[in-house]
């Protein structure tokens, strides 16, 4: 509500306040659901430094979930570990946060086994985020769920044709850039300009803030990309996207995060190499 005020003094200023929490109104929760430890507060502190509008809360359990928060919640991250815990509070949760996205929080491509697969609803869930990245990808991936897209790691994506196809399952090294040597070498062979535009597509921009932000017109960005997953041998822009982040940590030192959920030195070098400026660090 705003409430015209008056003062006596310079001239019988007229100003306007607002009451209420306005602000609150644009602000958003990122929930965890993790064990203990899982996620630190560090990270967690990552989050809304990068994400001034999110506020960051991790719960231990699903139950706990079943709450409101102090904004509502626009997407929750839930530990690998718990998603037997999460699946059997779904209903609870989707009534108490009716417009919140889901995303899968694992560790390794090991982890990724059926298991893991068929507890995932393919139709909603926003994808799996990788616990063993470099903290600046990790972030990045965050964006892009907040922002509404999907991210599936590259070790993922032949097991998700299998499911959502029923067809026959076929071997991460025999399809096309399936292996991390092949994906480097196919990686250094794109251009500079495709390397900026691929950076801006793995961290959710569109076409027209790609061309906005290169100086280029959305029909270039366009052939840009076309050329983009034809040299990488993916499907979409979004497998095209998980090699980038494959690529990028691959080139860390540790090709993750310490303890404390703490960039490596190294972590802005190497974005720096692949189009710092258009990936929007």
């Amino acid at each position: 509500m705003m409430q015209r005020e008056s003062s006596a003094s310079a001239g019988n200023h007229t100003r306007l306040t607002i009451q209420g929490p306005i602000e609150s109104t644009y602000r958003r929760t990122l929930l965890f659901i993790a064990p203990p430890g899982s996620v630190s507060d560090s990270m967690m502190a990552a989050v809304e430094r990068e994400f001034g509008w999110i506020s960051a809360h991790n719960v231990p359990e699903a139950r706990l979930a079943c709450t409101r928060f102090g904004a509502e919640v626009q997407l929750i991250l839930v530990d690998a570990r718990l998603l037997g815990d999460f699946n059997a509070h779904a209903g609870a949760l989707a009534a108490v946060h009716p417009y919140a996205a889901t995303a899968v929080m694992a560790p390794a491509p090991d982890d990724f086994g059926a298991g893991l697969m068929r507890s995932l609803n393919l139709h909603t869930a926003r994808g799996v985020l990788p616990m063993d990245v470099n903290i600046d990808i990790w972030l990045s991936i965050i964006r892009i769920m907040l922002k509404g897209g999907k991210y599936f790691p590259p070790a993922m994506y032949s097991r998700l044709r299998y499911l959502e196809t029923g067809g026959h399952d076929v071997p991460i090294e025999d399809r096309p850039g399936g292996h991390s040597e092949q994906w480097s070498r196919t990686m250094d062979e794109l251009t500079v300009r495709e390397l900026e535009v691929l950076a801006m597509v793995a961290r959710g921009h569109q076409n027209k803030i790609i061309a906005a932000d290169l100086g280029l017109s959305e029909h270039t960005v366009k052939i840009h990309i076309h050329n983009i997953i034809r040299k990488l041998g993916v499907h979409n822009r979004t497998e095209a996207a998980a090699i980038y982040f494959e690529y990028v940590n691959r080139r860390q030192p540790d090709g993750g995060q310490d303890q404390e959920g703490e960039e490596s030195s190294e972590a802005g070098q190497s974005l720096d190499a692949t189009g710092k400026r258009a990936a929007g660090l």
